[in-house]
């Protein structure tokens, strides 16, 4: 009896150590399978950390461009109300603002253009699945083309309204200039009527000078022994001599000859227009 219990005993150890390493190797190969598939999901979670980064990356870009996009908006509103507030008064610094500001948008269209193309080559590199961004993308192309539109038809209405201002310019530098040039002729017309010219001196000198003849006569001859003066301030005329003739043709009412102590002093032009109305020489002989 007691062999048969020992025989039992032995049996049942035996199937207990087997049963115990069958369990510890299926329990080993659950761990290696639940290693292998941590594995799997940390790649994938790094390939979605990966992906999202991208796409976050091109997200920030598109947000710049499209900032971009709006400014050139902006600014050419604002180039196109100064335009048109201008109305011709334009200076040339003016001018020159508004071709650098054209200047500019061109070149925040350019920027554009570069960034646009490089989210491109970017998203046909990617093996992401970017459909979304791609659209996104293609409509920042087709605003920057509508900006790009607008700038050249703001550029086409500022060269006009300069050119338009440049001819303004030119027209009234050129009636300027005639208007100058008719105050200049009407000043020497001004100055030519109102000249007037006299010359004193006794007989034998207004004779050598070639002003009278043998007779006492006034004869035609240059201004060059002459006096000039403005009839309109001249009205007196000195003289300081015992005897005066006044030899060319002027109305006696118009002037009057002064004399102190037997000396005429001076000849006083009472009436200017009358006075040199039939000659503008006037010749005093003294003695």
């Amino acid at each position: 009896m007691k062999k048969i219990g020992l025989l039992l005993s032995l049996i049942v150890i035996v199937l207990g150590t087997t049963s115990c390493t069958k369990y510890k190797k299926e329990i080993a190969a659950l761990q290696n399978s639940k290693d292998s598939l941590q594995v799997v999901v940390n790649a994938k979670n790094q390939q979605i950390n990966d992906q999202q980064l991208e796409i976050n990356e091109f997200i920030g870009l598109i947000v710049e461009v499209q900032k971009t996009i709006e400014s050139i908006k902006v600014k050419s509103g604002e180039i196109t109300a100064e335009t048109m507030e201008q109305k011709g008064a334009t200076t040339q610094e003016q001018k020159d603002q508004l071709k650098k500001d054209i200047a500019d948008l061109y070149e925040l269209v350019d920027n554009s253009r570069k960034q646009i193309s490089s989210l491109q080559n970017q998203l046909s590199k990617s093996k992401k699945e970017v459909n979304n961004l791609k659209q996104l993308v293609a409509n920042l192309e087709e605003q920057l083309d509508a900006r790009n539109k607008e700038i050249i038809e703001l550029r086409a209405l500022v060269e006009k309204q300069i050119g338009q201002i440049n001819v303004l310019e030119e027209t009234v530098s050129t009636k300027t200039l005639q208007i100058e040039t008719l105050e200049g002729q009407l000043n020497d017309h001004t100055i030519t009527i109102n000249t007037a010219w006299y010359a004193v001196g006794n007989k034998r000198t207004l004779k050598e000078n070639g002003i009278i003849d043998n007779k006492g006569r006034v004869v035609k001859s240059t201004n060059a022994n002459f006096t000039k003066i403005d009839l309109r301030t001249t009205t007196e005329i000195n003289v300081n001599s015992k005897k005066v003739t006044i030899l060319s043709a002027h109305p006696a009412s118009s002037y009057e000859i002064v004399t102190k102590d037997k000396v005429v002093e001076k000849i006083i032009i009472t009436n200017p227009g009358a006075f040199w109305s039939v000659e503008k020489r006037l010749v005093i002989q003294i003695k």
